[in-house]
C-alpha cells in the first residue's frame, strides 16, 4: 500500500503552505485542510502526484500504522515495523529513515 499525494490545482510545484501537525490534521481530529480547495465540486480533478512504496510488504493491518503528519514541507509516516520514513511533500524523494 503505498502513500500517494494528490494535486490538481494551481501549480503543481507549490503546497497551500499549511502544515498537518497531528494525525487527524488538528485536536478536534476534523481531517480537513479547508485552504486546499478541494471540495465535492473539484475532488475528480485530482491527480496522483507522487508514491511512496514501503520496502517491506504490508501486513494484515495495513503498511503505515496512521496517518502521516506533515511540517515545514517534510511527511513523516511511520511503518507497521516501528520504521519512521521522512518525505519530500512536493516531490516524495526519500529524505532520511528510521
Amino acid at each position: 500500500m503505498p502513500i500517494r499525494a494528490l494535486t490538481g490545482f494551481g501549480d503543481a510545484g507549490k503546497s497551500v503552505g499549511a502544515d498537518w501537525p497531528l494525525p487527524n490534521h488538528d485536536l478536534a481530529s476534523t481531517r480537513s485542510l479547508p485552504e486546499s480547495g478541494i471540495g465535492r465540486t473539484n475532488v475528480g480533478d485530482l491527480h496522483v502526484r507522487w508514491r511512496f512504496r514501503f520496502p517491506a510488504p504490508p501486513g494484515y493491518s495495513g503498511a503505515f500504522t496512521a496517518n502521516p503528519v506533515v511540517s515545514s514541507g517534510v511527511v513523516f509516516v511511520q511503518d507497521m515495523d516501528s520504521g519512521v520514513f521522512a518525505l519530500d511533500l512536493a516531490s516524495g524523494k526519500l529524505l532520511w529513515k528510521h
